[in-house]
Parts: C-alpha cells; sequence; structure tokens
C-alpha cells in the first residue's frame, strides 16, 4: 500500500477519534457528578484532542505537498510551526497523564482509609519547565536547514538520530508516570494497573512502524486509552459512589426504622399506665363524662400509634401534629396547670417519618416539664426557611448540662 493511502487512512482515524475527544470533553464538562480525577482527566482530554487537531493539520498540509509539490514551499513555515506545537503538545501530554495518574493513586488511598503520600507542586512544576525548555530547543532545531529541509519536490528531510534525541528529551514525563504506578501497584489493584500502564507502553510499540511508514498511528492508540480509561476508572468509579451513596440511604433509613420502633417500645407501655391511672383516678374523682373525654383522646392517640408500626412510610405534618397534641392534651389533664403548650405552626404543608417528633416531644415533657417545681412550657415551631422545613421543639423547663 503507498504512503499517500497509509496517510489518507490516518487522517480519517484522526478526525473520527478527534470527534470522540470533543464528546468526552463536552461529557466531562456537563456531568452533574464530578470525581477528584475528573479535572486531570478533562486537562489530559483536552490536550490530547489538540494534539490530534495538531496532527490533522500537519498530515493535512503534509498531503497537499505530495500532491501539490508546487505549493510545498509555501506550507513550509506553517509545518515547522505545527511540528514544534505537535512536539510540545505530544510531551505535555505525558505531563497532563502524569497529573491524572497521581490523582487516581489519591483517590484509591482515600477509598481504602489510608494516607498516600502527596503529589509534590515541585515535581509538576519542574516537568513544565523542562517542557518549556525541549520546545524551545526544538523550536530552534527545527529551523536549522542542516538538521530539517524541504526540497523542491516537497520531500521533508531531517536527521533520523536529532529526531530520536528529540523524542528521548520528551520521554521524562512518562518515565515519571511509569515509576509512580510501579511504586503504587498494589493500591491500585491488576486491572487499574494494567490499563494505565498500557496507555504508556503500547504506543510505544507502533513508534518503529511509524518511523518506516511516516504514520503516527502511535497517537492513535494513546487517545483510544484515554477513552478506554474513562470508561473503566471515571465511569465505573461514578457507579460505585453513586451504588455507595444509595447504600448509605438504605442503611439511615433502616437506621430511623429500628430506632422508631425501638422508641415506640419505650414510649407505649410506660405512657399506657399513667394513662390508664388518670381515667381510673378520673373516673372517681369526676365522674364519667371527663373520664369519656380521655378515654376518646387516649383511643386516638394509641391507635395512630398502631398505624405507625410495622409501616414505612411518610404522613402529613398536619395528621403528625394531631397525634401530638391528643398526647400533650392527656399531659396537661394528668398535670393540670403544671403543663403549658404553644403553638407557632407557620408552615403545615409537608410530609416527614411517621411518629418523628412524638418522641421528641415525649423528652422535652418527661425530662424538662416534669422535673422543674411549678412545671413550664413546651414550645412547638413549624417555618420553611426557604432550604428546607425546620420543626422546633423548644421547652423551659429544668435543662440539662451541654
Amino acid at each position: 500500500m503507498e504512503k499517500i493511502e497509509l496517510w489518507r487512512m490516518d487522517v480519517a482515524a484522526e478526525i473520527v477519534m478527534c470527534v470522540v475527544l470533543a464528546l468526552m470533553l463536552v461529557t466531562c464538562f456537563t456531568q452533574k457528578k464530578s470525581l477528584s480525577t475528573t479535572k486531570p482527566l478533562t486537562i489530559l482530554v483536552f490536550v490530547d484532542l489538540l494534539l490530534m487537531l495538531c496532527q490533522l493539520a500537519g498530515w493535512g498540509m503534509t498531503i497537499v505537498g505530495y500532491d501539490r509539490p508546487d505549493v510545498a514551499q509555501g506550507l513550509y513555515p506553517w509545518k515547522k510551526l505545527v511540528y514544534t506545537a505537535d512536539y510540545s503538545l505530544y510531551y505535555f501530554l505525558s505531563v497532563a497523564y502524569y497529573n491524572y495518574v497521581t490523582a487516581h493513586i489519591r483517590d484509591k488511598y482515600r477509598q481504602s482509609g489510608t494516607n498516600a503520600a502527596e503529589t509534590k507542586n515541585w515535581q509538576i512544576k519542574c516537568l513544565i519547565l523542562w517542557g518549556i525548555i525541549i520546545t524551545g530547543v526544538f523550536a530552534v532545531g527545527i529551523n536549522n536547514s542542516r538538521l530539517y529541509s524541504i526540497d523542491a519536490a516537497g520531500n521533508e528531510n531531517y536527521l533520523l538520530g536529532v529526531q530520536a534525541a528529540a523524542d528521548l528529551l520528551a520521554t521524562v514525563g512518562i518515565i515519571f508516570s511509569m515509576v509512580t504506578l510501579v511504586r503504587h501497584r498494589k493500591i491500585l489493584g491488576n486491572v487499574s494497573f494494567a490499563l494505565l500502564m498500557a496507555y504508556i507502553i503500547t504506543p510505544g510499540i507502533f513508534v518503529l512502524p511509524d518511523l518506516v511508514e511516516g504514520t503516527c498511528f502511535n497517537y492513535l492508540i494513546s487517545a483510544f486509552f484515554v477513552l478506554i480509561l474513562y470508561i473503566h476508572v471515571d465511569v465505573r468509579e461514578k457507579e460505585l459512589l453513586e451504588e455507595k451513596e444509595a447504600q448509605l440511604i438504605r442503611q439511615e433509613k433502616e437506621l430511623v426504622e429500628r430506632n422508631t420502633q425501638i422508641m415506640l417500645s419505650q414510649m407505649q407501655p410506660h405512657f399506657l399506665y399513667n394513662t390508664l391511672t388518670t381515667i381510673s383516678s378520673l373516673c372517681y374523682i369526676e365522674g364519667a363524662a371527663k373520664a369519656k373525654q380521655v378515654v376518646d383522646r387516649f383511643s386516638d392517640y394509641f391507635r395512630a400509634n398502631l398505624d405507625s408500626m410495622g409501616k414505612d412510610k411518610y404522613i402529613h405534618f398536619e395528621k403528625e401534629l394531631e397525634h401530638i397534641k391528643n398526647y400533650l392534651w392527656l399531659e396537661s389533664v394528668r398535670f393540670e396547670d403544671s403543663l403549658h403548650v404553644v403553638y407557632d405552626i407557620q408552615v403545615s404543608d409537608f410530609h416527614l417519618p411517621s411518629l418523628s417528633i412524638q418522641p421528641l416531644v415525649e423528652n422535652a415533657v418527661k425530662h424538662g416539664i416534669r422535673k422543674k417545681k411549678g412545671g413550664g412550657t413546651v414550645t412547638i415551631s413549624s417555618y420553611d426557611d426557604g432550604k428546607a422545613y425546620i420543626i422546633t421543639i423548644a421547652d423551659d423547663g429544668v435543662g440539662f448540662d451541654p
């Protein structure tokens, strides 16, 4: 197959990869859940996309120069500029990858609950400074006619040894990444370690064929592995994060339900006994009319408790408030003038877990008002602060040492 056909295949593949990288970049910017690796990945994809676009520009001028040797000389200054940008981006892609690798390793250590050695800022700064230096050296070299030139027929001439030396200077970022991956391979796990190393090693396999045929398929392989890493690391990590959050929500919900049942089991026998004692006294002192009223209110209260037990549901605040009022009325009958209740209800059109307020009210009466000589006041308030519905249970009882 002629080289020109290989070049055109290379261009077609790079166009497709540019589209893929652009879509990945948009996804990184628009995704709802972000990880600590999201920003480093975004930088990596952005640099890779610029490198692919630079490659397209270079191959476009090469193909035009091949088909039209008469215009090749006019494209010569532009090709040197594109090649310099290509070389610089190739190096800074390795720096961006090193930044991504260290962020991923920190995530792994954080997930395992152990401390990781933080990446020193000077390491990144040194890599960037080295990139600026070798880019300057490359720019000077490519403008030296003895090192790189183009003849009247449009053929490019450069010293292979100089090209190899330039590529060698650009491997510093890659070496940093490899050493870091090997040092932390245990925390990464076999799959992640293999994929992260493959991003470095696999493109190198294509370097020699690319030099012989004049193609750049190793760049395409590198961009392809960015896609693989995005799918394996970031997409998978987001799924695990969402699963973990859902599990925590389920655990919190189960904990609330268990605590509610425990509070109910502790509250109902105690209050049932006290209420029945009150009814018995009223029957003796005041007659059946008052006792009947107490029994009716107590029946409503007890039925609400029974309805809520063993059920996973939310109820309207007004229904919960009615249940609380029954409880406080019964307690006020029992303690006569020693218990006062103030309701400051500014908002009531919302739902909440069943019997989530009543235990707090009971604690205010039991531990605050009952222990205070002369009694006291329980205040129940609700309001909307714009972000949530706030319910407050307050009492002026004996208090406690915080």
